[in-house]
């Protein structure tokens, strides 16, 4: 009997001190996966882009998938993402894992500037070193 007891007071104590996070790691209204509907550079389309990369957030980890859709491959990358400030810092640090090429962004740190959210709709912008803006119009998948 007393021994229940202990093990109901400790099982009591052991579910108030746990701590909680958040579910699968969402991170917030950037969690999950986005379709990149279009691409502009210096204010121009990107021309021939179809709509088919993806870019997902999840805890900390940043992917863009890009779907080749003549012949259905895909080719995906991951790279580390934080705030800073109302801004992003993508980081593609592992060489293994370099963003694909039609994203404009570099290998290293790269600053995304975020738009609002709004219905399920995002806008981002990014300079790159060579001094091109890209904006990518996003919308939620």
């Amino acid at each position: 009997m007393i021994m229940n007891r202990v093990i109901w007071i400790l099982f009591v104590m052991l579910s108030l001190c746990s701590s909680c996070t958040r579910n699968d790691g969402d991170i917030g209204e950037l969690f999950g996966m986005w379709r990149v509907s279009a691409i502009s550079i210096d204010g121009e389309d990107m021309p021939d882009y179809t709509g088919s990369m993806y870019f997902s957030f999840q805890s900390s980890v940043f992917s863009m998938t890009y779907i080749n859709e003549e012949t259905h491959n895909r080719t995906a990358t991951y790279a580390s993402w934080r705030y800073q400030g109302d801004d992003l810092i993508i980081d593609f640090c592992e060489p293994k894992f370099p963003p694909i090429g039609m994203s404009g962004m570099q290998s290293g740190q790269n600053l995304v500037r975020v738009g609002e959210i709004c219905g399920g709709k995002l806008e981002m912008s990014y300079e790159n070193p060579d001094g091109k803006k890209y904006v990518y119009s996003l919308e939620k998948w």
